[in-house]
Parts: structure tokens; sequence; C-alpha cells
């Protein structure tokens, strides 16, 4: 959206072909706006009016949006121990407990996020300097539950981790955009 001289609001896609007055948006009921600007159709329909809601409270958008993302944290463990469960075969465990292991590590990471949180909020440092010491632990952490609960030799270790690694960045990655884009639609 770009927003011009005279308090109106213009884009380019097939939506915004056309100008909105700014106060229309703000202060007019949504159905009376889509009626008014002749906006047809379920897709075009659902995407202004979640622009709409967006533009007349965005904090309240980005709060939502945090709030499912503990979904995407969820589905991705449940990928990722189905990963644990290619990667350990050999191991002969079950599933679930692939599944434990991974809402222990998680668990012991937001539990340390937290302490970080609060160093910063009782010493007044930056919470940046704190936040990379607590991703230090928790990838050593990662790393060392999975040696030793699994284990293997360090270098085979090594290895499995960096691919756990990687495939966790690629699953949480889908999965926060997937769920996302259905948080936008459904706000």
């Amino acid at each position: 959206l770009s927003f011009s001289d005279d308090d109106g609001v213009s884009g380019t896609g097939d939506l915004f072909r056309q100008k909105y007055h700014m106060d229309d948006i703000i202060n007019m009921p949504e159905s009376d706006f889509l009626t008014h600007y002749g906006i047809e159709g379920f897709w075009k329909r659902t995407v202004a009016r979640q622009a709409i809601r967006l533009y007349r409270n965005p904090k309240a958008v980005y709060t939502y949006f945090l709030g499912n993302l503990v979904w995407a944290v969820v589905f991705s463990l449940l990928f990722l121990s189905f990963i644990f469960k290619l990667l350990y075969r050999r191991s002969k465990r079950f599933f679930v407990e692939h599944l434990i292991l991974l809402m222990h590590i998680h668990s012991f990471i937001f539990i340390m996020v937290g302490v970080a949180l609060l160093i910063e909020i009782l010493s007044g440092y930056a919470i940046g300097e704190w936040l990379w010491v607590t991703a230090g632990i928790a990838f050593l952490y990662f790393f060392f539950s999975i040696y030793r609960y699994y284990q293997q030799g360090i270098f085979k270790s090594i290895f499995k981790y960096l691919l756990i690694l990687f495939a966790y960045v690629f699953i949480i990655s889908i999965f926060a955009v997937f769920i996302l884009l259905i948080s936008l639609l459904v706000f």
C-alpha cells in the first residue's frame, strides 16, 4: 500500500487498483466498505477484510501471529521426531521416545530464553548479548543431549546433529510460513 497527500490509500494488485479513502478504512464497517468499493469474490473480500483489520489494529494481528507460532513448534517437533526415527532406526527406540527427547530439549531452551529475558529486565543490558549466550548454550545442550542419549561416536553424532539442525530450520520455516498464512486468513 502507498499513502498519498489526499489521505487516500492505493496499491498495485488486482484488489488495490482503485483508491480507498483513509477515513473509510478506519471508520467504515467492513461490510459497508466492501460494498461501497465494489469488492467482489470470496478471496478478494477476504484479503480486503484482513487488510482492513491489519491496518486498524496491527498490534493485535502481531500478537495473534505470535500466539499461533507455537503451533509451528509443535508440528515441527512431530516431524523432527520422524526424522530422528529415520536417523536412529538401529537404536530400536519408539517414535514417542524421540518426541520426548525433543520436548525435553525445547523445554530447556525455552527456560534458558526466559532466564535471559529476566536477566535483561533486571540488569538493563541489551537482550542481544544474553540471547547469544543462550543460543550457544542451547546448541551445545542439544548436541550433548543427542550424543549422550543415542551413545554413538562423536563424528557420527556431529554429522547427524548437523543434519538435524538443517532439517529443523527447514521444517520450522515451512510450518511458520504456513501457520502465518492461515492466521492471516482467519484473524
